[in-house]
């Protein structure tokens, strides 16, 4: 596929993502290179200025350890050899020239080379390869027994640090040139090339994901465990969900048109039946009474799941009003028509305090509390229990029963639509609920399930 055919994936982001990490490679390379050079060119100086100091040793050597000064003859020509200005040494008692003084500058530098440290070392250094005539200067140091000062023209200086500078630049960018290449083809390699490759199928895959062919990762990377493998792989099993979830998502969609209009009918169909049970249970015959009243059981029930199948396949839940309630009133509500339809049931304690008020809908919040009861009541529990947690932003209200649990396989599938739960029913209860909370900007969770109970969680918002 080439570039152009694809325009989801252009090259510019590639090229923009290698151009900021050049960027950001470059940059830390040429803060290592500032951190090498300052050092290196004090070092550069101070190897220049030893230089000086061997040179004033030999000479003191020369005149008998410092005795006899430098013959005039000679004067001209150690000057030349060494740029050495003037030689004065200092002893105990004694203070003389082994090479006669010249005019030096009152701006000449003093530097005290025995004590001179690190900074104010790389200092010099920088000013000295900044200017080019740096003029004369006098260094002072100690040297075989003798106190030195050592007058010289530090244009030599410059020319060695100049000289030092440019080998230097020449050094850093073939370095800095050879670490770029093989990063940048490394990247490119193992990073580049293969998020390149992933973006271009996951835009293949977008235009049609219910057909699409999920990512191969042996054909992103051949590495067979690095970072970039893991993603596709992990990518590879995201698309493979997605299709299973649309695959699903379209047969329950057409499940769901040809129910719809199964219930309507089924509803319609049901009704002359339900009249003639009702017929049944007026008859004198117990044994008539009894049938009637287990048609009409039965009858119930398939209207109820009728009812559901056409709530759940609708549009969504209606558009909720929410307004502000005593979460407490609700409740009680709820506790009155789950124990009308459960009698005898569990006892059933709601732990809600009479003023936390909350922004709800009314009737979906009752109509969650009455299904969790339900629930409960029906999957064995002898005691359930409603309590509330206050947070910064929202409001928690556990429902927790005594029950057996939720089996393993139900807990992974709990709120997928027609997935009974404990109760045997249709597996909308949970789905329907949930939904109806999030419609009001809350949401339906399982906190725990075991042989100890459940608890599930309703979130609001406070």
């Amino acid at each position: 596929m080439s570039r152009a055919a694809d325009p989801g994936i252009s090259a510019q982001p590639r090229h923009s993502v290698v151009l900021r990490l050049g960027l950001i490679v470059m940059s830390a390379l040429f803060l290592v290179d500032i951190g090498f050079f300052f050092p290196m060119l004090a070092h550069n100086r101070g190897l220049w200025l030893n230089e000086r100091k061997v040179e004033a040793r030999l000479i003191i050597q020369m005149c008998n350890g410092g005795v006899n000064p430098v013959p005039i003859r000679a004067v001209p020509w150690l000057r030349r050899a060494t740029g050495i200005g003037q030689l004065h040494i200092t002893g105990p008692g004694i203070s003389r020239d082994l090479i006669p003084a010249t005019a030096i500058p009152a701006s000449a530098a003093r530097i005290d080379l025995d004590r001179e440290t690190v900074w104010p070392g790389m200092l010099r250094a920088w000013r000295a390869l900044r200017t080019a005539s740096h003029g004369m200067a006098v260094l002072r140091f100690g040297a075989l027994g003798w106190r030195v000062d050592l007058t010289v023209n530090q244009d030599g200086l410059h020319r060695m640090l100049a000289h030092f500078l440019r080998r230097f630049v020449i050094y850093v960018c073939i370095l800095d040139s050879v670490l770029l290449l093989f990063l940048f083809e490394g990247l490119k390699g193992f990073v580049i090339r293969p998020l390149d490759r992933m973006a271009r199928h996951v835009s293949a895959f977008g235009t049609n994901p219910r057909h699409g062919t999920p990512l191969d990762p042996d054909h992103i990377t051949s590495s067979n465990d690095n970072e970039i493998r893991r993603l596709a792989k992990a990518l590879s099993e995201m698309q493979g969900e997605l299709q299973k979830t649309l695959w699903r998502d379209a047969r329950l969609a057409a499940v769901g048109t040809t129910v719809t209009t199964m219930s309507h009918d089924l509803r319609g169909i049901l009704a002359p039946a339900m009249l003639a049970a009702e017929r049944l249970t007026q008859r004198p015959d117990p044994a008539a009474q009894a049938s009637g009243r287990t048609i009409l059981d039965a009858l119930d029930r398939a209207t109820a799941l009728a009812r559901h199948i056409l709530a759940f396949v609708a549009d969504g839940p209606p558009a909720p009003s929410c307004v502000p309630t005593k979460l407490a009133d609700i409740a009680a509500e709820a506790v009155a028509l789950a124990s009308a339809e459960i009698a005898p049931g569990p006892r059933i304690e709601a732990g809600i305090d009479r003023d936390l008020v909350c922004a709800v809908d009314r009737a979906s919040l009752l109509r969650v509390f009455a299904n969790l009861l339900r629930n409960a009541a029906q999957a064995g529990a002898t005691r359930i229990a409603l309590s509330t947690e206050i947070l910064p932003r929202e409001v928690s209200v556990a429902v927790a029963d005594d029950g057996p649990g939720l089996p393993e396989e139900v807990r992974e599938a709990l709120f997928r639509p027609f997935v009974p739960s404990r109760t045997g029913g249709s597996g909308l209860g949970l789905a329907i609920a949930r939904d109806l909370m999030r419609a009001q900007g809350g949401d339906l969770s399982l906190r725990r399930t075991g042989p100890a109970g459940t608890v599930f969680v309703l979130t609001l918002q406070g």
